[in-house]
């Protein structure tokens, strides 16, 4: 992989991707093309031990590196694990319990005992002001200096560590919200302040209010990570800038990302799609599915011509009884499964695989570090799809008899076969992770024979080919350092700025002038934001859209020329994705513009991926291990290590194929082809039998 760079004196970049298991460093030469990587475990409360360990293994001279780019966990786990900061809502009178009311969707309808998780902030600590702005953005009831001072006296007496503002309509009309933030900061200099209209200029009042709780509720939090972590640098003399990724794929400033951390939620994942994306359109492959399984979870995108799918709402944890967030992110769908996952047996005797994870502390059976509960990782490790002697390049020795006795446990319980219970454990996690293929896919009007995979992470290669079997993918892609995909694609991450405005308007009532408009009001925000001359960045430009009288929309690509025929231009992408996500499409009713987005992007130096790979002396050696594959059962199978595999190789299943921190299993009717730039193309073969 080959970079450009001005800075000669500064001709490194790092990039550091902190997952639920592990942490991934990527260390790329500017100048030498060359690329090197670690991966250390996640084994103390403190995230910043595993990222000292990569580092000092990396022996980084941090004088000559020029950028930082890190994706993290801390966001999502410090709301998962509700660690967050005790935090007081202000919102307008009225609208105190819109966090307990949420919507009247009941996500699990035949669960009679369904609750949603509690809010992130309790009833007591939410307060009302008395203020009100209309529907039209015109002042309903003023906020007066009584009203103010009784706010800032609340907080006070609340002893809060944040403040969450959410005014009604505040997305139209802010005033009230920046006048009542500004004397909060005034007199509490201490507490963390964010403002509902700062993060989303959309309306949805629940959304905005969930929003806005959750980004004060993490606010402390990530600041003091960030400046613990800027801490750590500047002792290592660094003097480079530091960015941290967001969920929409784009990478941010420092001061943003103090600002709204609540768009760091899916940080570490969204620079995995951004990857996949970019490898995908150097491949020539425009619609691939984006795999990544890693210790804890595993997580699924889709990508068209070269650019993920997006979504403005998140839910943290999950959508069933989670909260939404209303941020920017790529349409990433997560499920409980990685490497970690815990099998056991259920109420009725059923075996079932995850949520719970070993993690990497104590970890599967097989780390010998005390945990005793059999994982997924146990299960590869017994059935030798993971060689003991070769986890991370053999830099850790794992323990096959103690992986032995975990699986062993559960079969004994129901009196079945060993290896039975192990292949069954794989099967189960398979069906789990192949939901979210599903989900990425088939839900949304996509059918996944249209597509490759890309699989990544520690665990992706090792499933991904059955899983695409099963799926009917005809193609599997495993690119280069694919366990630490994620931590090189925080260094492929462009500065990224997301805008958007509700307009709320018929489609046939916005000329081609009034979209010149909007949006050139909108680039001089962005433009604002970076610092820059308008003209000096990229943009992208698109819509929320829906028929008159739906609730939810669809998002449109709106590039192209102003002019007046961009409205039916609009109008018939439109009725494209809406027939391709549903089956069908009305002409005669009519279209609503809901809201506007803008995305600037400001170009940074970056990797590029057209380098075709070294071949790397000492992995010649060609061996053969008993390997399980499902339907075939154990076959003596052909091991190499990916060091000797040179563009246009071409190696016919069963195999293996090692590499630090991941192994590639080739059931018998696969087929790998080498590509010009080092990936493993795999070309899946359908048993005659099961594909009828």
């Amino acid at each position: 992989m080959e970079s450009r760079t001005d800075k000669l004196d500064t001709d490194l970049l790092v990039g550091l991707d902190i997952g639920g298991s592990f942490t991934d460093i990527v260390l790329h030469d500017c100048r030498t093309g060359d690329t090197r990587y670690r991966k250390a475990s996640n084994r103390t409360g403190d995230l910043l031990e595993s990222v000292r360990e990569c580092l000092q293994e990396l022996e980084v001279p941090w004088s000559r590196v020029a950028s930082v780019k890190h994706g993290t966990t801390v966001v999502i786990n410090t709301i998962i694990e509700r660690r967050g900061a005790r935090t007081a809502l202000l919102t307008t009178e009225g609208f105190r319990d819109v966090l307990e009311i949420g919507r009247t969707n009941w996500p699990e309808p035949y669960n009679l005992r369904f609750n949603r998780l509690p809010p992130l902030i309790p009833r007591e600590l939410r307060f009302e002001v008395r203020e009100r702005m209309g529907s039209n953005g015109k002042v309903v009831i003023p906020l007066t200096p009584t009203a103010l001072a009784e706010a800032v006296e609340t907080v006070r007496k609340a002893n809060v560590q944040a403040v969450a503002i959410c005014f009604l309509h505040s997305y139209l009309n802010s005033d009230h919200e920046l006048s009542v933030g500004a004397a909060i900061r005034e007199a509490l200099p201490g507490v963390y302040v964010t403002l509902s209209h700062e993060l989303s200029r959309e309306f949805r009042e629940y959304e905005r209010t969930s929003t806005v709780a959750a980004n004060g509720y993490v606010g402390p939090v990530i600041d003091t990570y960030l400046n613990t972590l800027q801490d750590y640098l500047r002792q290592a003399n660094f003097g480079g800038q530091l960015f941290l990724m967001e969920s929409s794929g784009g990478a941010s400033t420092l001061d943003s990302a103090r600002n709204r951390p609540v768009v760091l939620v899916e940080s570490g994942p969204a620079a995995g799609a951004i990857a996949v994306a970019q490898l995908a359109e150097a491949s020539q492959l425009g619609n691939v599915i984006a795999f990544d399984m890693g210790g804890t979870t595993a997580k699924a995108t889709l990508v068209e011509a070269g650019r993920p799918l997006f979504t403005s709402e998140y839910y943290v944890p999950t959508y069933e009884r989670g909260f939404p967030v209303r941020v920017p992110a790529i349409d990433i769908v997560e499920v409980g499964t990685g490497g970690g996952s815990i099998a056991s047996l259920d109420a009725v005797g059923a075996l079932s695989v995850g949520p719970r994870s070993a993690g990497s502390f104590p970890g599967p059976a097989c780390f010998g570090l005390g945990g005793a509960a059999p994982t997924v990782t146990d299960a590869n490790v017994l059935l030798g799809r993971i060689d003991p002697k070769q986890f991370k390049t053999g830099t850790v020795r794992l323990q096959r008899e103690l992986a032995h006795q975990a699986v062993k446990s559960l079969s004994d319980a129901i009196g079945a076969e060993i290896e039975d219970m192990a292949a069954g454990i794989l099967r189960i996690a398979n069906y789990n992770m192949a939901i979210a293929i599903r989900k990425v896919s088939l839900e949304r009007g996509r059918d996944p024979r249209d597509f490759a995979m890309y699989a990544y992470g520690g665990g992706g290669p090792l499933h991904a080919i059955e899983m695409a079997r099963d799926l009917y993918i005809p193609e599997v892609v495993i690119p280069r350092m694919p366990s630490n995909l994620s931590a090189l694609g925080t260094l492929l991450a462009d500065l990224r700025t997301d805008v958007s405005r509700t307009v709320m308007m018929p489609l046939k009532e916005v000329g081609g002038s009034d979209w010149s408009k909007y949006f050139a009001e909108m680039e001089r925000d962005v433009a604002a934001w970076h610092h820059s001359e308008a003209g000096s960045l990229r943009y992208e430009r698109c819509a929320d859209m829906r028929y008159e009288g739906q609730e939810f929309t669809l998002r449109i690509d709106v590039d192209g020329d102003s002019d007046e025929t961009l409205p039916s231009r609009v109008f018939e992408r439109f009725r494209v994705e809406y027939n391709t996500r549903y089956g069908h499409s009305y002409d005669d009713l009519e279209v609503e513009v809901v809201n506007l987005w803008l995305v600037g992007f400001a170009p940074v130096h970056k990797p590029a991926l057209d380098r075709p790979p070294e071949f790397q002396p000492g992995t010649e050696e060609i061996s053969t291990r008993s390997i399980f594959f499902p339907g075939h059962g154990r076959l003596d199978t052909l091991v190499l290590f990916r060091g000797s595999l040179m563009p246009g190789s071409v190696i016919q299943g069963p195999a293996a194929v090692e590499e630090y921190g991941s192994t590639t299993c080739l059931g018998p009717l696969d087929v790998l082809t080498v590509d010009e730039i080092g990936q493993l193309r795999i070309k899946i073969g359908l048993d005659p039998v099961s594909s009828d």
